[in-house]
């Protein structure tokens, strides 16, 4: 099994939280490498084609845990940028009193933060990936703290035709804030209005990971390695700290990435699926070797970093003979970015 040179952070998946990971981590002068299952895609590689589109949502077959497992939804994506690589690009944001349902109105649970906490990154996501919309108009439900970098996208007559009516029954209005460009932003043109946005973007008109969070950190020398299948976690002789990965490379050969800072080195960040609404469910398939006692988001957990927000967390153990028995089914699709395989049932 070869050998890779420690670095200093192993992330696994270039979604959109493994790549701000990347981007806040060369930052900070780390070195990092992440290790992607799909394709490294490049603008130029997508066509606005609802069958060649399905490549990037469907990831090749994987494993669902769980009796009522969720299935695979649209919103799953495959290679570089994750989902948001065809995602429509829609960005609301919570309101205040979404952090207080219990004590406004006896329901669920309060958040632990507030609208105020977060508002900051609100802004900077906005900035960072280009947010096109009119914050003004939005004051009547929130706090403004900064204006969104482009004005709104254009309104067709279908939409003028609801505002309309909207406005003559006293009900306000205000742009949807989406990360398309409306104008020229950070080099990438202004949209075409061409409806494709749910299979890729080969203008680069989307505000996704490709064209933001992991272009500043390629420059900073991040590595991203395509087609490399995590099967495993690494930890050090106290079983307590990650200390690196496991994985196949694009050759199909098995390899290990050791990670300098113990613990806080190996992200797992993969979105199984997004609802509609915005749930997550994130699966962790991961075999821990001599502790099988570990569980997703329990703190003696190695990926104790992984925080799987969602209603249900399925998790999986995958032993020596599964591995195999998966690369042997075809899970480990290197150099096959055209296959695509609906998930059993």
């Amino acid at each position: 099994m070869a050998q890779r040179e420690k670095v200093d952070v192993v992330i696994v998946g270039a979604g959109p939280a493994g790549a701000i990971y990347t981007d806040q981590m060369t930052r900070e002068g780390k070195s990092v490498v992440i290790l992607e299952f799909g394709p490294d895609w490049d603008n130029n590689d997508f066509i606005s084609s609802e069958i060649w589109g399905r490549r990037i949502k469907h990831a090749p077959r994987f494993e669902l845990a769980g009796k009522n497992n969720p299935g695979h939804g649209f919103n799953a994506g495959w290679g570089t940028g994750g989902s948001m690589s065809h995602y429509y690009a829609n960005f609301p944001r919570l309101l205040q009193n979404d952090f207080k349902v219990k004590s406004l109105y006896g329901k669920g649970l309060d958040w632990p933060i507030s609208y105020e906490d977060i508002a900051p990154y609100y802004d900077r996501v906005a900035h960072d990936l280009g947010v096109s919309g009119d914050a003004e108009k939005e004051r009547r439900w929130r706090p403004v703290t900064d204006a969104y970098p482009m004005p709104p996208l254009k309104t067709f007559r279908h939409g003028e035709i609801w505002r309309e009516a909207f406005e003559k029954h006293g009900i306000p209005l205000a742009p949807m804030p989406t990360g398309i460009n409306s104008v020229e932003y950070k080099g990438r043109p202004a949209c075409l209005n061409d409806g494709w946005c749910h299979v890729g973007c080969p203008i680069g008109v989307h505000g996704t990971p490709q064209w933001s969070y992991l272009a500043t950190a390629r420059e900073q020398k991040a590595e991203i390695r395509p087609f490399s299948y995590v099967t495993r976690v690494l930890t050090d002789a106290s079983g307590a700290r990650a200390a690196g990965v496991e994985y196949y490379d694009d050759k199909k050969e098995a390899g290990r990435q050791p990670s300098r800072h113990d613990g806080d080195a190996v992200h797992v960040l993969r979105a199984l699926r997004q609802g509609p609404f915005g749930q997550r469910v994130r699966q962790c398939v991961l075999d821990y070797g001599q502790r099988p006692q570990a569980k997703c988001g329990n703190s003696r957990c190695a990926a104790r970093s992984v925080r799987c927000a969602a209603e249900r967390v399925h998790a999986a153990r995958v032993t020596r003979a599964r591995e195999a028995e998966l690369l042997r089914r075809g899970n480990a699709t290197a150099g096959k970015p055209c296959r695509v395989v609906e998930p059993e049932r």
